[in-house]
Protein backbone atom coordinates (compact mmCIF):
# COMPACT_ATOMS: atom_id res chain seq x y z
CA UNK A 1 0.00 0.00 0.00
CA UNK A 2 1.14 3.49 -1.26
CA UNK A 3 1.40 6.21 1.54
CA UNK A 4 -1.45 7.68 0.17
CA UNK A 5 -3.36 4.65 0.68
CA UNK A 6 -2.20 4.35 4.26
CA UNK A 7 -3.04 8.01 5.19
CA UNK A 8 -6.66 7.99 3.44
CA UNK A 9 -7.32 4.46 5.20
CA UNK A 10 -6.28 5.54 8.55
CA UNK A 11 -8.80 8.35 8.03
CA UNK A 12 -11.74 6.16 6.71
CA UNK A 13 -10.83 4.42 10.22
CA UNK A 14 -11.28 7.30 12.08
CA UNK A 15 -14.25 8.62 10.44
CA UNK A 16 -15.78 4.93 10.87
CA UNK A 17 -15.24 4.86 14.97
CA UNK A 18 -16.84 8.86 14.96
CA UNK A 19 -13.17 9.94 15.57
CA UNK A 20 -12.17 7.79 18.75
CA UNK A 21 -8.35 9.60 18.49
CA UNK A 22 -10.45 13.04 19.94
CA UNK A 23 -9.19 13.18 23.75
CA UNK A 24 -11.98 12.74 26.34
CA UNK A 25 -13.41 15.60 27.98
CA UNK A 26 -12.19 15.45 31.31
CA UNK A 27 -13.24 17.73 34.92
CA UNK A 28 -11.28 17.09 37.87
CA UNK A 29 -11.52 16.93 41.18
CA UNK A 30 -9.15 17.91 43.73
CA UNK A 31 -9.38 16.05 47.19
CA UNK A 32 -7.66 16.28 50.33
CA UNK A 33 -6.46 13.45 52.78
CA UNK A 34 -7.74 9.91 53.53
CA UNK A 35 -9.10 10.85 56.88
CA UNK A 36 -11.98 13.52 56.11
CA UNK A 37 -13.25 10.97 53.54
CA UNK A 38 -13.14 12.86 50.65
CA UNK A 39 -10.67 10.56 48.92
CA UNK A 40 -12.90 7.51 49.03
CA UNK A 41 -15.87 9.97 47.93
CA UNK A 42 -14.46 11.69 44.87
CA UNK A 43 -13.54 7.70 44.07
CA UNK A 44 -17.60 6.41 44.56
CA UNK A 45 -18.36 9.93 42.99
CA UNK A 46 -16.19 9.41 39.54
CA UNK A 47 -17.87 5.88 39.49
CA UNK A 48 -21.11 7.61 39.65
CA UNK A 49 -20.46 10.59 37.37
CA UNK A 50 -19.47 7.83 34.27
CA UNK A 51 -22.80 6.27 34.66
CA UNK A 52 -24.87 9.57 34.28
CA UNK A 53 -23.45 9.96 30.96
CA UNK A 54 -26.18 13.43 30.99
CA UNK A 55 -26.69 16.17 30.48
CA UNK A 56 -22.84 16.03 30.90
CA UNK A 57 -20.25 14.00 28.26
CA UNK A 58 -17.54 14.38 30.35
CA UNK A 59 -15.50 12.37 32.69
CA UNK A 60 -14.78 13.41 36.62
CA UNK A 61 -11.26 12.31 37.30
CA UNK A 62 -9.89 12.73 40.96
CA UNK A 63 -6.41 14.06 42.46
CA UNK A 64 -5.24 14.21 45.50
CA UNK A 65 -3.86 17.83 46.90
CA UNK A 66 -2.79 18.28 49.86
CA UNK A 67 -4.25 20.92 51.43
CA UNK A 68 -7.69 23.34 51.43
CA UNK A 69 -5.38 26.85 50.49
CA UNK A 70 -3.64 24.66 47.41
CA UNK A 71 -6.61 23.50 46.64
CA UNK A 72 -8.68 26.29 45.99
CA UNK A 73 -5.43 28.11 44.41
CA UNK A 74 -5.45 25.53 42.29
CA UNK A 75 -9.12 26.19 41.03
CA UNK A 76 -8.72 29.76 40.57
CA UNK A 77 -5.41 29.08 38.12
CA UNK A 78 -7.73 26.88 36.19
CA UNK A 79 -5.64 23.51 37.15
CA UNK A 80 -9.11 21.81 38.28
CA UNK A 81 -12.79 22.29 38.28
CA UNK A 82 -14.23 21.22 41.22
CA UNK A 83 -12.81 20.56 45.16
CA UNK A 84 -13.43 19.52 48.82
CA UNK A 85 -12.49 21.95 51.62
CA UNK A 86 -14.07 22.40 54.65
CA UNK A 87 -16.64 25.17 55.34
CA UNK A 88 -14.99 27.13 57.20
CA UNK A 89 -12.01 27.34 55.15
CA UNK A 90 -14.42 28.21 52.23
CA UNK A 91 -15.53 30.98 54.75
CA UNK A 92 -12.10 32.09 55.08
CA UNK A 93 -10.24 32.04 52.01
CA UNK A 94 -12.90 32.40 49.43
CA UNK A 95 -13.13 35.94 49.31
CA UNK A 96 -9.02 36.05 47.90
CA UNK A 97 -10.68 33.66 45.05
CA UNK A 98 -13.30 35.46 43.37
CA UNK A 99 -13.20 32.83 40.10
CA UNK A 100 -14.11 30.00 43.03
CA UNK A 101 -17.45 29.65 44.41
CA UNK A 102 -19.70 27.09 46.75
CA UNK A 103 -21.50 24.33 45.06
CA UNK A 104 -23.00 22.30 47.62
CA UNK A 105 -22.40 20.72 51.26
CA UNK A 106 -21.17 17.61 51.91
CA UNK A 107 -20.83 15.69 55.01
CA UNK A 108 -20.31 16.56 58.21
CA UNK A 109 -16.96 15.74 60.28
CA UNK A 110 -17.33 15.43 63.78
CA UNK A 111 -14.77 16.18 66.68
CA UNK A 112 -14.35 13.27 68.10
CA UNK A 113 -12.79 13.44 71.89
CA UNK A 114 -10.55 10.21 73.42
CA UNK A 115 -8.92 9.21 76.11
CA UNK A 116 -8.06 6.01 77.70
CA UNK A 117 -9.10 5.07 81.94
CA UNK A 118 -11.24 6.70 83.68
CA UNK A 119 -9.54 10.13 84.66
CA UNK A 120 -11.27 12.33 82.67
CA UNK A 121 -15.42 11.87 82.59
CA UNK A 122 -16.19 14.54 80.02
CA UNK A 123 -14.42 17.57 78.19
CA UNK A 124 -15.30 20.53 79.91
CA UNK A 125 -14.08 23.93 80.83
CA UNK A 126 -11.92 24.42 83.11
CA UNK A 127 -9.57 21.47 81.26
CA UNK A 128 -8.47 18.90 83.55
CA UNK A 129 -6.35 16.52 81.08
CA UNK A 130 -3.70 17.66 78.55
CA UNK A 131 -5.38 17.87 75.11
CA UNK A 132 -3.70 17.01 72.24
CA UNK A 133 -5.33 18.22 68.88
CA UNK A 134 -4.40 17.83 65.28
CA UNK A 135 -4.24 20.73 63.02
CA UNK A 136 -7.63 19.63 61.06
CA UNK A 137 -9.30 20.86 63.97
CA UNK A 138 -7.68 24.06 64.66
CA UNK A 139 -10.80 25.62 65.59
CA UNK A 140 -10.76 23.79 68.71
CA UNK A 141 -7.13 24.42 69.73
CA UNK A 142 -7.40 28.21 69.24
CA UNK A 143 -10.48 28.47 71.28
CA UNK A 144 -9.42 25.88 74.30
CA UNK A 145 -6.09 28.15 74.21
CA UNK A 146 -8.55 31.80 74.31
CA UNK A 147 -10.51 30.35 77.11
CA UNK A 148 -7.63 29.40 79.08
CA UNK A 149 -5.78 32.66 79.18
CA UNK A 150 -5.97 32.97 83.01
CA UNK A 151 -4.89 29.30 83.35
CA UNK A 152 -0.93 29.03 82.32
CA UNK A 153 -0.83 25.34 83.68
CA UNK A 154 -3.78 24.35 81.29
CA UNK A 155 -2.36 26.40 78.38
CA UNK A 156 0.85 23.94 78.97
CA UNK A 157 -0.80 20.82 78.41
CA UNK A 158 -2.55 22.13 74.80
CA UNK A 159 -0.44 20.61 71.64
CA UNK A 160 -1.01 20.72 68.01
CA UNK A 161 0.39 17.69 66.09
CA UNK A 162 -0.03 16.97 62.21
CA UNK A 163 -3.26 15.55 60.79
CA UNK A 164 -0.46 11.91 59.71
CA UNK A 165 0.49 11.74 63.41
CA UNK A 166 -2.81 10.34 64.43
CA UNK A 167 -2.48 6.92 64.42
CA UNK A 168 0.75 7.38 66.32
CA UNK A 169 -0.87 9.85 68.95
CA UNK A 170 -3.61 7.48 69.29
CA UNK A 171 -1.50 4.58 70.26
CA UNK A 172 0.62 7.08 72.76
CA UNK A 173 -2.70 8.41 74.64
CA UNK A 174 -2.93 7.55 78.17
CA UNK A 175 -4.67 10.14 80.53
CA UNK A 176 -4.78 13.29 78.05
CA UNK A 177 -7.46 13.72 75.51
CA UNK A 178 -6.33 13.26 71.99
CA UNK A 179 -9.29 15.95 69.72
CA UNK A 180 -9.72 15.54 65.62
CA UNK A 181 -12.60 15.81 63.26
CA UNK A 182 -13.38 13.00 61.04
CA UNK A 183 -16.57 11.27 59.33
CA UNK A 184 -18.19 9.19 61.41
CA UNK A 185 -18.34 5.90 61.96
CA UNK A 186 -14.76 6.19 61.17
CA UNK A 187 -13.38 2.20 60.48
CA UNK A 188 -10.12 2.94 62.35
CA UNK A 189 -11.99 4.08 65.47
CA UNK A 190 -14.17 1.63 65.98
CA UNK A 191 -11.25 -0.94 65.43
CA UNK A 192 -9.59 0.51 68.53
CA UNK A 193 -12.11 1.03 70.57
CA UNK A 194 -12.65 -2.76 69.92
CA UNK A 195 -9.36 -3.74 70.67
CA UNK A 196 -8.57 -1.75 73.45
CA UNK A 197 -11.14 -1.87 76.47
CA UNK A 198 -9.27 1.40 78.52
CA UNK A 199 -10.18 3.52 75.02
CA UNK A 200 -13.13 5.65 74.99
CA UNK A 201 -15.10 7.92 73.51
CA UNK A 202 -15.95 11.52 75.63
CA UNK A 203 -18.81 13.42 75.80
CA UNK A 204 -19.07 17.15 75.47
CA UNK A 205 -20.33 19.11 78.53
CA UNK A 206 -23.02 21.16 77.28
CA UNK A 207 -21.56 24.78 78.39
CA UNK A 208 -18.95 23.74 76.41
CA UNK A 209 -20.85 23.21 73.23
CA UNK A 210 -22.60 26.20 73.78
CA UNK A 211 -19.14 28.33 73.79
CA UNK A 212 -18.21 26.57 70.42
CA UNK A 213 -21.48 26.97 68.73
CA UNK A 214 -21.70 30.86 69.16
CA UNK A 215 -17.93 31.24 68.81
CA UNK A 216 -18.32 29.70 65.06
CA UNK A 217 -21.62 30.33 63.13
CA UNK A 218 -20.54 27.41 60.77
CA UNK A 219 -20.38 25.04 63.35
CA UNK A 220 -23.20 22.83 64.28
CA UNK A 221 -23.64 20.45 67.43
CA UNK A 222 -24.71 17.53 66.33
CA UNK A 223 -25.60 14.04 67.62
CA UNK A 224 -23.64 10.69 67.23
CA UNK A 225 -26.48 8.16 67.98
CA UNK A 226 -25.85 5.34 70.16
CA UNK A 227 -24.10 2.19 68.18
CA UNK A 228 -22.19 3.96 65.46
CA UNK A 229 -19.23 3.18 67.34
CA UNK A 230 -18.71 -0.58 69.85
CA UNK A 231 -18.57 0.48 73.84
CA UNK A 232 -21.45 3.65 74.09
CA UNK A 233 -23.68 3.69 76.49
CA UNK A 234 -25.28 6.36 74.91
CA UNK A 235 -25.72 8.75 72.13
CA UNK A 236 -23.34 11.75 72.01
CA UNK A 237 -23.70 15.01 71.05
CA UNK A 238 -20.63 16.67 69.33
CA UNK A 239 -19.21 19.96 66.83
CA UNK A 240 -19.18 19.17 63.74
CA UNK A 241 -18.70 21.34 60.57
CA UNK A 242 -19.10 20.19 57.37
CA UNK A 243 -17.12 19.31 53.76
CA UNK A 244 -18.18 21.57 50.84
CA UNK A 245 -18.14 20.99 46.80
CA UNK A 246 -16.28 24.08 45.63
CA UNK A 247 -15.67 24.69 41.95
CA UNK A 248 -14.27 27.38 39.25
CA UNK A 249 -17.12 30.22 38.34
CA UNK A 250 -16.54 28.87 34.46
CA UNK A 251 -18.55 26.09 35.26
CA UNK A 252 -20.77 24.95 32.69
CA UNK A 253 -24.50 24.85 34.07
CA UNK A 254 -25.22 21.74 33.04
CA UNK A 255 -21.81 20.36 34.77
CA UNK A 256 -22.58 21.86 38.25
CA UNK A 257 -26.47 20.61 37.91
CA UNK A 258 -25.26 17.24 36.95
CA UNK A 259 -22.65 17.42 40.48
CA UNK A 260 -25.55 18.58 42.57
CA UNK A 261 -27.93 15.75 41.20
CA UNK A 262 -25.00 13.02 41.56
CA UNK A 263 -24.38 14.23 45.36
CA UNK A 264 -27.74 14.75 46.41
CA UNK A 265 -30.11 12.78 44.35
CA UNK A 266 -29.16 9.26 44.84
CA UNK A 267 -27.71 9.43 48.13
CA UNK A 268 -30.34 6.82 50.01
CA UNK A 269 -29.18 4.00 47.38
CA UNK A 270 -25.80 5.19 47.11
CA UNK A 271 -25.31 5.33 50.60
CA UNK A 272 -25.15 1.61 50.89
CA UNK A 273 -22.01 1.70 48.68
CA UNK A 274 -20.48 4.62 50.54
CA UNK A 275 -22.34 5.94 53.81
CA UNK A 276 -20.86 9.29 53.17
CA UNK A 277 -23.44 9.71 50.72
CA UNK A 278 -26.25 8.92 53.03
CA UNK A 279 -24.96 11.85 55.06
CA UNK A 280 -25.14 14.88 52.79
CA UNK A 281 -28.60 17.03 52.90
CA UNK A 282 -28.94 19.69 50.12
CA UNK A 283 -30.82 21.90 53.29
CA UNK A 284 -28.20 22.45 55.08
CA UNK A 285 -27.23 24.78 52.44
CA UNK A 286 -29.57 27.17 54.13
CA UNK A 287 -26.78 27.39 56.71
CA UNK A 288 -24.15 28.29 54.56
CA UNK A 289 -25.87 30.35 52.50
CA UNK A 290 -25.56 33.73 54.26
CA UNK A 291 -21.86 32.96 55.04
CA UNK A 292 -19.86 31.55 51.77
CA UNK A 293 -20.51 33.36 48.22
CA UNK A 294 -22.23 30.57 46.07
CA UNK A 295 -22.33 30.00 42.45
CA UNK A 296 -25.81 31.07 40.57
CA UNK A 297 -26.04 28.16 39.04
CA UNK A 298 -26.63 26.50 42.41
CA UNK A 299 -28.32 29.24 44.76
CA UNK A 300 -31.20 28.67 41.90
CA UNK A 301 -31.10 24.84 42.10
CA UNK A 302 -30.82 24.48 45.90
CA UNK A 303 -33.52 27.27 46.19
CA UNK A 304 -31.53 29.27 48.14
CA UNK A 305 -32.79 32.13 50.01
CA UNK A 306 -30.73 34.51 51.21
CA UNK A 307 -27.21 34.22 49.30
CA UNK A 308 -24.19 35.73 50.51
CA UNK A 309 -23.83 39.23 50.26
Amino acid sequence: MTLTGTLTAGALLLLATGGAARAEPVLTLLVGQQLDGSRRFGGELARLWKSRNRPTAERLAVRTVPGAEARLRALSRGRGHFAIVSADEALRALPAYPRVRAIGALWPVYLHALTRGNSVQALRLPLTAPVWTAENAGFAYDSLWEWSADLPAVREGLRVFPDGEIPRMLERLDSEVLLFTAPAPLAEIARALEADPRLRLLHYDTALLEEFRVAYPWLQIAVLPLGIYPKMRASLEAPARHLMMVGGAELSEASIRKMLDSVYGSKNALSRYDPLFGQTDPAVNALFAPLVPYHPVSIEALGIAEPHR
